[in-house]
């Protein structure tokens, strides 16, 4: 018996919007700094941790702001 390794593609979700891998060679942490100079508010985010998709063979991952809203 032999074992398939399948790579699966990587996507970043933050605030309802899905992101493309921009360099799959980054990790997910060099992912959010690559995004977070073009939003703000991911410059106090943290990454979650992968899910995969197995129906799409995607490995999706979600940045969560720890920004609060004031008031």
């Amino acid at each position: 018996m032999s074992i398939k390794v399948l790579e699966s593609k990587r996507v970043f979700k933050f605030n309802g919007k899905t992101h493309e891998d921009p360099n799959p060679s980054l990790t997910p942490d060099e992912v959010l700094e690559y995004f977070s100079e073009t939003d703000i508010k991911l410059t106090t985010a943290v990454v979650t941790k992968p899910v995969y998709n197995e129906e799409k063979n995607v490995t999706e991952f979600e940045f969560k702001s720890e920004m609060k809203s004031k008031g």
